[in-house]
């Protein structure tokens, strides 16, 4: 898959930013395209019986997006403001964590290795790739421990979440296969008594730790937070209409703003 962005910026800081990006994405859709998501469908015939746990997905895996994008602020990065169109990749960066959600779900052959009262252990192969689920049912919460073990590389794993029963909160880490004790991205997220959904992301690459924190309200308004070595790089505001703002940080004291309506 090939991306061609071709963008100009007045900006001394723009460059870098654009090397960073491009770089960034370029990591994340190398691990979104590893074999780990690759599953083979095969009709199960029987359901497990009634007093056994039955596999479920975190309710987060069913997000398309962790950040929902004002269709203003697209439209006006659409139109060719080059600042808008920083935001949104900033954005679009932080809802590349929904592409590892795939990673929950179990393919219909997978067999059952290792079954308990509270959890069951499924493995699966594909393409000479090995596979684990672990899948754990507690008093307050369920377990998730996803591993896969290559020709070139022992078991190891790879994704651990959790999730509350209510629904009201979870995580996910997902580790660097390049370096299976360090994390690559950490996700949390809760919902509070006002229903607005609470999310933080930390990416992890090398040196730069990269962190995004969204407020999506029950009303339609949010705010979304960037910061890169917990600077703060960019903000952006919306309204339950859809207008909002955005701040840039630019070169010394040249920051930038902006709005759509």
């Amino acid at each position: 898959m090939n991306f061609n962005i071709h963008i100009t910026f007045k900006f001394h800081y723009v460059p870098n930013l654009k090397n960073i990006f491009m770089k960034t994405l370029k990591v994340i859709l190398l691990f979104l395209a590893l074999p780990a998501f690759l599953l083979t469908s095969c009709k199960k015939e029987e359901d497990p019986p009634p007093e056994e746990i039955t596999y479920k997905s975190p309710s987060a895996a069913g997000r398309t997006t962790v950040v929902d994008i004002p269709a203003g602020l697209t439209a006006k990065a659409n139109g060719g403001d080059m600042n808008a169109s920083i935001a949104v990749m900033y954005m679009n960066l932080a809802n590349a964590i929904s592409g590892f959600a795939t990673a929950f779900t179990i393919p219909d052959n997978a067999t059952v290795e290792n079954k308990k009262s509270s959890s069951k252990v499924y493995h699966w192969t594909y393409s000479g790739y090995s596979y684990w689920m672990t899948y754990t049912e507690l008093a307050d919460k369920y377990t998730w421990k996803y591993e896969w073990e290559t020709p070139e590389m022992p078991r190891f794993t790879y994704i651990m979440a959790e999730e509350l029963k209510t629904g009201k909160g979870g995580s996910w880490t997902i580790y660097n296969p390049e370096s299976t004790s360090s994390s690559l991205w950490t996700y949390t997220w809760s919902i509070n008594a006002s229903n607005a959904f609470i999310a933080n992301m930390s990416w992890n690459e090398g040196q730069v730790v990269s962190t995004f924190d969204v407020i999506s309200n029950a009303d339609h308004s949010g705010s979304f937070i960037y910061k890169e070595a917990s600077v703060k790089q960019a903000e952006i505001n919306w309204t339950p209409t859809g207008s909002g703002t955005y701040w840039l940080k630019g070169d010394g004291a040249s920051d930038i703003t902006g709005s759509w309506s």
